[in-house]
């Protein structure tokens, strides 16, 4: 019979035992229950309940708090309650599948590391199935119970967790109580306290032959090992397991735990009769339920604060959760009591957690081997695998890791596993905040402590394991140590201490660097290794030592020979030591390595030459070079239409920006390095992110497409100027402002009439802002809408706003004072539009009504626009009467998306998601007039132009289209948006139309369809809801999904043009003037804010190549084709200084902010530096022995001597003309652009060899071998001594070339010049003959390649004897190498594996 309903008992707090707990919502406190329901259907094992089965399942119940169901509401409390979001995926998987209903296995293990939320997919999958189980189905037929480790007291083992599944099993089934009865008679109090007793117990009731399928579910096993080992507990309970699992076929256990050491071990025996469910093998289902929680959490937490921050606060929590519950659940619960709680630290609670983990690894007999391996995987600069972690392990340990097996080293990190994460072989912290828990307990000092460790290992394990000629697998372990050892040495204790001569890091370099530049080479990293070179110069005093110069000159290799270093780890032995100069410290140091089966002639110069990196990647002449403001950075363009963005320091490619549709001309780093302006022969400027190589904005079709180059950043960033069509300046207006005061999605945006209101609304309609538009202030907060508001629009005197919304109503509000005026509360359906007319005479709206309502109204006439179930209409009202003059019945299909008005008031036009826009006569009413098709979806944005000529519609087929005439017939068809166009408006000149899709918004010339400007907003997933022109036509106003509305400037003008080409523009430092230099021998000085000229600067008698602003903005140096350089007054335009200084015409100049260098580069493909530090000038400007660079027409760049005009480095490298160059803003490197499709990077060096001053274009051997001949296009030639590599003699275009070519036999020359020599009797090559290959880099002995050239060798032309080879260089270099062919080594060059 059933039991009466009974209160919980007084004394325990807890239920009866006839009484089945449920819960109803969160209605747990303090882990007990506070409602109770009576089983209607409870099957007793006799006809009355026994007093003593009552006392019998009270004892069994044991204390409150180890209820399992106390401790799942008190989960789901503290953590939320488990929703089906987060815990479905598991549902699908196989594993799930096979293990509840299928055959596969009788345990399904779900293992992770902590906060990987296991503890909620157990709580999910206890939901899911409990409706399937007598737990809360009394008619079921199979059986659930469950356990949860995590009790409050923490008090749990064995014993507890068998006795609540015992309880609940006898709970379900009443007659398994005989089995407990059986114990307890005899024993009553102690009964229930025996492993032994309760595991027979247990055993036998699972084996009663009436029960059926039960589901046995354990969270947190891995809770049961307290003892550091698996022993006790944990043990007896997975023996249990394992014989359950064995005896009783109709048992499924599910449990979770962390990948804990020992219990993966004994769970890992019984791969037969289990199911893994790995959470790092699906970490993409983690990672999403992670973003469903904190979502879920974020808007819960807003709400119990009463605050309007949940997407703020959802943001922040995201960036940190590390896509794991723990951080995030910890946080959640400190902010649900302390809503200013900080982000950037650990909760108290968390910390807690993870000195528990600490405590408990340091608590087993491997504790100081698992303090090492920590102090590693928190010091290392990426995650290490297993086999680096290892090998550093094994390096750093000593004593402590001396004799450790491989199966010991396995248990070793298993040991770390509560704390440590191993996905992919790699290992991690389980969040960045267990590793910010670590260091911050081992201090400042513990932390430098282990990088000085990591350091040391690393120098001891990389000289053990280097070598020449290793594989690729050798490297595996390598890797980390190869690339990190300076990162380690810089940031550990004492790092400069360790520089001494004699020291690890002089012994590594003496013995092992060419083995570490070859492993370079083959890990792909020879960048780092360039940048780990530069980190360890910088340790050493500016004094030289023994040991900085050799680290010096060891950067200096490395980055000189990288190109060959690259393509081949060979090389290093090989090209790199022979091409190295003799004083080279690393030459030096490694003689007996330089091959002893080559010379060169000419000799090597003693040092190194100024070029420090050439840069490869463009298809086409690069146009344009420059330095990122802080050097880290080189931006090139090129013909190609690309821009390359270059790392600086190493050479290394960044990436790549495609884009334009045509050469792009010029390029220019914004101030803070984080854009780029590119200007183009496609008529374009366009700004480009400089991270991801994505269009921020672009402006096009200015000055009729003319092209445009020559482009430039002002100081501030806010404005660009760029040259259009060769001799007009144009400013560019970039200025953006974010008006603040939204936490949530934006809805809508209006701009007043005037131009000096923005009213914007986002989330439910309790953020409805009016905000001054100059300034970014809030003026007013309008409160009273209760959901999402569609429209706004402002009245044409702007005092009024009308708002549309989805609760139904449409408001009326004052501007001046925030008040509502009136709410139109006849809408029985959401409001999507409401709009003024121009007259102020009516409002129309428009909703999905059912029917039509008559609202009273304070205003003189009004119409609202309403719809019917199967038929959307429109209505118009009276605004002073309040009431309805027409309804428009069945004016569209589907529901309405945009209203507008007509600019005389008598015509509204609706569009529709039925792709239609309709136009209805306000005074005849009824049906619509007329039916715009043309769409082919639904129509967005319907909105007419100011003067009523055309009405413009925008849609989800990715057009806007331009209506007009007395017929509205369709003009034009706007095309080039990528998705659904959202929004459009139309200037109030009526000259442009704007429009927005997802991420990008574009400016058109309403008149012509051109585009005239492209902004992208925000991502491709990120939504402009809404854009509007602001009054003047200069700015734009969007609001976005991502909380923004942004006020945009959009403005180009002229400032001012030239009779001839203009060549340069720059800002000055006050970004309130600009200057150009121009082929018409000016320069010209523009007032940004008036455009008007204030100086117009006349002096030089040749084109200005450039003009710059000095760095104070009084004087701006100049530099021309007349050979001279000028300076002058800003203030006054008179000409300060003139200074005679190239000796030929420059095509490119670059002037260092200072002016006191100057680069040059020229047609001969040559750089030249100029110092410019006059004496004259210290007393008006400090110098700081900054650069001025130029091009010259002879494809050189040399250095100059001021006063006398000598050249004093010519930096020669260049395969053809030079067309740019830029100075570094430190003064100290020089980057040059060529037609030979490099970009080169210069520091300052030494005078090149004697050479020719053009490219080579032939070369011939005397027939006795003694001599070499060599010819330019220019008709030059010279003869050189073979022997010494000394030039014997040089005969000059003109002159008698017969007692020259004495002994070389019988020469074919022709007029034009000496295009080819040639020898007679020339043998034909055989298979082993020296040769150069066709690309002109390399040396080949047969077919096998045997020497490559460094790119300032570079072959143009080249002959070869048996042992000789000539090679012509594009340099204008003649090179001679002789081979011992008996010892040329056999084999090709080893390609990377």
């Amino acid at each position: 019979m059933q039991r009466p309903e009974t209160p919980l008992d007084q004394t325990t707090g807890s239920a009866p035992p006839w009484a089945v707990v449920k819960t109803i919502g969160n209605v747990a406190t303090g882990g007990s229950f506070q409602v109770n329901a009576p089983v209607d259907a409870f099957h007793y094992h006799s006809e009355g309940w026994e007093k003593a089965d009552d006392r019998c399942l009270v004892a069994l119940n044991g204390p409150a708090d180890a209820d399992p169901r106390s401790a799942k509401i008190l989960i789901e409390k503290t953590e939320g309650v488990s929703m089906e979001s987060v815990y479905r995926w598991v549902l699908e998987t196989a594993a799930f599948k096979d293990w509840h209903r299928g055959d596969a296995g009788s345990v399904l293990w779900i293992r992770g590391d902590a906060g990987k939320g296991k503890t909620m997919l157990l709580c999910g999958i206890i939901d899911f199935m409990a409706s399937q189980t007598k737990l809360e189905t009394p008619d079921a037929t199979e059986l659930l119970a469950y356990y949860f480790c995590r009790v409050p007291s923490g008090n749990v083992n064995a014993t507890s967790v068998l006795r609540g599944l015992i309880y609940q099993l006898v709970r379900q089934e009443p007659r398994l109580i005989s089995y407990a009865r059986r114990e307890w008679d005899s024993k009553r109090e102690t009964a229930f306290q025996s492993w032994t007793a309760l595991s027979a117990m247990f055993e036998g009731m699972l084996k009663d032959a009436q029960l059926t399928t039960t589901y046995l579910v354990v969270d947190a096993l891995d809770l049961l090992d307290t003892g550091g080992e698996c022993v006790g507990d944990l043990r007896d309970f997975l023996r249990l397991i394992v014989q359950v699992s064995s005896a009783c076929h109709r048992t499924k256990w599910l449990v979770s735990s962390r990948n804990s050491y020992g219990l993966v071990e004994l769970l890992e025996r019984e791969r037969e009769r289990m199911v893994e469910l790995s959470l790092e093998r699906n970490a993409s289902h983690v990672s999403a339920a992670v973003g469903v929680y904190i979502q879920h959490r974020a808007r819960e937490l807003a709400a119990h604060h009463g605050s309007d921050e949940g997407d703020a606060l959802q943001r922040r929590l995201a960036s940190k959760a590390g896509e794991t519950f723990l951080w995030v659940s910890f946080v959640c619960r400190a902010l649900s009591l302390d809503a200013a709680t900080d982000l950037k630290t650990n909760p108290p609670a968390l910390d807690s957690l993870y000195e528990s983990m600490v405590q408990a690894i340091r608590g087993s007999n491997m504790a100081d081997m698992c303090d090492l391996v920590l102090e590693i995987v928190a010091a290392a600069y990426r995650p290490l695998n297993l086999r680096e972690l290892e090998s550093l392990f094994r390096a750093a340990g000593g004593a402590v890791a001396g004799g450790i097996s491989s199966r010991s080293w396995i248990e070793l990190i298993k040991r770390c596993g509560s704390i440590l994460t191993l996905r992919d072989s790699f290992v991690y912290f389980i969040h960045p905040s267990a590793k910010t828990f670590w260091l911050r307990a081992k201090q400042a000092g513990g932390a430098r402590g282990a990088h000085r460790m990591i350091w040391t290992a690393s120098m001891q394990f990389l000289s053990d394991k280097l070598h020449r000629g290793m594989s690729k697998a050798e490297l595996d372990t390598l890797w980390y140590p190869c690339v990190h050892w300076v990162d380690h040495l810089c940031d550990g204790e004492d790092g400069k201490a360790a520089l001494g001569e004699g020291g690890l890091v002089d012994k590594f370099l003496r013995n092992s660097f060419l083995f570490w530049v070859e492993a370079l080479s083959l890990l792909e990293e020879v960048p780092a290794g360039i940048r780990a070179l530069e980190r360890l110069a910088g340790l050493f005093q500016p004094q030289a030592s023994k040991l900085s110069v050799l680290v010096r000159d060891a950067h200096r290799f490395l980055k000189h020979h990288k190109e060959t270093i690259e393509q081949n780890s060979d090389q290093v032995y090989r090209s790199a030591l022979l091409f190295s100069p003799p004083r080279s410290a690393i030459k030096t140091q490694f003689a007996t390595d330089v091959p002893d089966w080559v010379t060169i002639r000419p000799a090597m110069q003693s040092g190194w030459d100024a070029e420090s990196l050439t840069l490869r990647g463009h298809k086409s002449r690069v146009n344009s070079v420059v330095f990122s403001h802080d050097g880290s950075l080189i931006a090139s363009a090129s013909d190609d239409k690309t821009i390359q963005i270059w790392d600086s320091t190493t050479g290394a490619h960044q990436r790549t920006i495609t884009g334009h549709g045509g050469k792009v001309s010029s390029v220019d780093f914004s101030h803070h390095n984080k854009t780029v302006l590119a200007t183009s022969s496609d008529g374009s400027a366009r700004i480009w992110d400089a991270s991801s190589g994505s269009c921020l904005r672009t402006l096009e079709g200015s000055n009729n497409g003319a092209a445009i180059r020559s482009g430039a950043f002002s100081h501030d960033g806010r404005s660009a100027a760029f040259v259009s069509g060769g001799k007009t300046i144009l400013l560019w207006d970039l200025n953006v402002r974010t008006l603040q005061g939204h936490s949530e999605q934006i809805s809508a945006v209006a701009c007043s009439n005037q131009g000096n209101l923005i009213a914007s609304s986002s989330g439910n309609g309790s953020s409805l802002l009016i905000h001054d538009a100059a300034t970014g202030e809030q003026l007013q907060q309008l409160k009273g809408h209760t959901d999402k508001v569609n429209s706004i629009a402002f009245s044409q005197d702007d005092r009024l706003v009308v708002t549309a919304s989805f609760d139904d109503t449409v408001r009326i509000w004052d501007v001046a004072t925030g008040e509502c005026q009136q709410t139109l509360q006849g809408h029985d359906g959401t409001a999507y539009a409401a709009v003024f007319s121009p007259d102020g005479r009516w409002v129309a709206s428009a909703s999905n009504d059912k029917m039509t309502k008559t609202l009273a109204s304070a205003f003189r006439w009004m119409y609202l626009l309403t719809s019917a179930p199967s038929k959307y209409s429109v209505k118009i009202w009276d605004v002073t009467t309040g009431t309805c003059q027409h309804t428009c019945v069945g004016q569209h299909e589907s529901g309405i998306n945009s209203v507008a008005f007509s600019c005389d008031s008598r015509e509204v036009a609706s569009a529709s998601d039925d792709a239609t826009i309709k136009i209805c006569n306000v005074s005849a009413g009824a049906c619509a007039q007329r039916t715009l098709n043309g769409h082919g979806s639904k129509v967005n944005t319907v909105v007419f132009s100011s003067d009523g000529r055309y009405l413009v519609s925008a849609s989800d087929d990715r057009t806007v289209k331009i209506w007009g005439g007395t017929t509205y017939a369709c003009l034009r068809t706007f095309k080039g948006h990528g998705a659904a166009v959202r929004s459009a408006a139309v200037s109030h000149d009526g000259r442009s139309v704007v429009s927005t899709s997802s991420g990008m918004i574009k400016i058109w010339d309403a008149g012509t369809g051109v585009t005239r400007q492209t902004i992208i907003h925000g991502s491709s997933n990120t939504d402009a809801c809404s854009v509007i022109f602001g009054h003047d036509g200069h700015s734009i106003v969007s609001a976005s999904d991502n909380n923004a509305v942004k006020i945009w400037s959009i403005s180009t003008r002229t400032l001012g043009s030239h009779e001839s080409e203009i060549n340069g523009i720059a800002f000055s430092p006050n970004n309130r003037s600009v200057l150009s230099a121009s082929e018409d021998n000016t320069i010209k000085i523009l007032d940004v804010a008036t455009g008007t000229g204030r100086h117009t600067l006349q002096g030089h008698s040749g084109g200005v190549i450039a003009a710059r602003y000095l760095r104070s903005g009084r004087l701006i140096m100049s530099a021309s084709q007349d050979k001279t350089v000028k300076t002058w007054d800003t203030a006054t335009g008179v000409c300060l200084k003139t200074q005679p200084v190239f000796s030929a015409r420059v095509s490119s100049i670059a002037i260092s902010p200072t002016g006191s260098l100057i680069a040059s580069a020229s047609s001969d493909g040559i750089a030249r530096f100029l110092n410019t530090a006059w004496e004259w000038m210290s007393a008006v400007l400090p110098l700081s022995g900054d650069p001025m660079a130029s091009t010259v027409e002879d494809r050189a760049v040399r250095t100059w001597d001021v006063a006398t005009g000598a050249c004093r480095l010519k930096l020669d490298g260049h395969e053809s003309g030079v067309n740019a160059v830029a100075l570094s803003h430190d003064g100290r490197r020089v980057v040059s652009a060529s037609d030979d499709r490099t970009v080169r990077i210069w520091d300052s060096g030494l005078l090149a060899l004697e050479a020719h001053s053009a490219a080579v274009d032939s070369v011939a051997f005397s027939q006795d071998g003694r001599w070499v001949i060599s010819s330019t296009a220019e008709k030059t030639v010279k003869i050189w001594d073979v022997a010494t590599g000394s030039c014997h003699q040089t005969v000059g275009a003109g002159e008698a070339l017969d007692s020259a070519l004495e002994g070389f036999g019988n020469l074919c020359l022709e007029e034009e010049g000496t295009k080819r020599m040639a020898l007679p009797g020339a043998q034909s090559p055989s298979p082993r003959l020296l040769s150069v290959s066709a690309d002109g880099e390399w040396v080949m002995y047969g077919s096998e390649r045997l020497l490559r050239l460094p790119s300032e060798y570079k072959s143009e032309c080249a002959v070869a004897t048996a042992s000789d080879v000539a090679i012509g260089c594009a340099s204008g270099r003649v090179l001679i190498l002789s081979f011992v062919t008996g010892k040329i080594p056999g084999g090709c060059v080893r390609t990377k594996e």
